[in-house]
């Protein structure tokens, strides 16, 4: 959303961040889930951005284990979720602080 683009320009670290776990959220959908279709969406509430990935891969096995993606999720977000969604996809959702 335009509201993201302009709080990632402002602060290129919060950028980098954002950029690093959309990029391991979008890897792990495709390496593990074997995702085909996958949809980003990004918006600003108080004081937070939230990201939310849809794939239409399999059921997350690990919700929130030892490997890379959960500890770098960890370190960079306030908070994560990896669920499975009524419709049948995976949902990953995250949310950074906008310092």
């Amino acid at each position: 959303s335009k509201s993201v683009y302009q709080a990632i320009k402002k602060k290129p670290l919060l950028g980098e961040a954002v950029a690093e776990i959309l990029r391991e959220a979008i890897s792990n959908a495709i390496k593990h889930g074997e995702a085909t279709e996958i949809e980003v969406d990004a918006k600003i509430s108080h004081n937070l951005i939230v990201l939310s990935i849809l794939n239409n891969g399999r059921a997350p096995v690990n919700r929130a284990g030892n490997g890379f993606g959960s500890k770098l999720y960890a370190e960079l977000t306030h908070t994560w979720s990896l669920d499975r969604v009524e419709d049948g996809r995976t949902k990953f959702s995250a949310t950074i602080f906008i310092a």
